[in-house]
């Protein structure tokens, strides 16, 4: 089950209606350009009110405001509004520590979904597979067991183990969290994760509730 095709307007690429419409009449177009005119006009009332002297000391003066105001009022780096990093994660229980390098990593949680909260569970499941994405995964997929219909399988892959550890110690944020715990609320058995890597003089695999 790919959600790539259950869910067309969560991809990434695909734009929002009319982002990319620009004014088909040209009036803003046109309105912008007079700006500059109909600013001329107004220094130049100014000029004959009060003299050429006066007007160039107060355009002088709202130039100073101007940069006053910019020392003053900055605009915020933006890292200062990014969202804190959370752990919730567990430790990945594991016979052997693997070489950081190591992967492929694959992920895999077992849900149990009662059929009637199927539609629900699957548009939570959206949700979740844009956080599994946004915080390390390069592929998403969810399985339903053929016998069993009320048995779910997610599967997502990292690129590595060094990079799924950074997912366990402070990638994921309350956001990621909210959207996950959303997601297990759904399994009414306790959901289980398994860790596997690719089969090399052993197989790594660690099982977690």
């Amino acid at each position: 089950m790919d959600f790539d095709d259950l869910d067309p307007g969560g991809r990434a690429d695909a734009a929002a209606p009319g982002l990319g419409d620009g004014p088909r009449d040209g009036r803003l177009h046109h309105g912008l350009h007079r700006l500059p005119s109909l600013a001329a006009v107004l220094w130049g009332v100014v000029a004959e009110q009060t003299g050429l002297v006066a007007t160039f000391l107060t355009a002088a003066a709202l130039q100073l405001a101007a940069v006053a105001a910019g020392l003053v009022l900055r605009v915020p780096e933006s890292a200062q509004h990014a969202p804190d990093p959370v752990v919730y994660w567990s430790e990945a229980p594991v016979s052997v520590e693997p070489d950081p390098a190591t992967g492929p990593v694959l992920v895999t949680v077992t849900y149990t979904v009662a059929p009637e909260h199927r539609h629900a569970y699957l548009a939570a499941m959206r949700h979740l597979r844009r956080s599994r994405l946004r915080t390390g995964a390069t592929r998403w997929e969810l399985y339903q067991d053929v016998d069993r219909r009320d048995r779910y399988v997610e599967q997502f892959r990292v690129a590595s183990w060094e990079e799924h550890q950074r997912q366990h110690d402070g990638r994921l944020t309350s956001a990621d969290r909210a959207v996950e715990e959303a997601a297990l609320a759904f399994s009414d058995a306790a959901a289980t994760a398994e860790h596997l890597l690719l089969p090399d003089d052993e197989v790594h695999t660690a099982v977690h509730t």
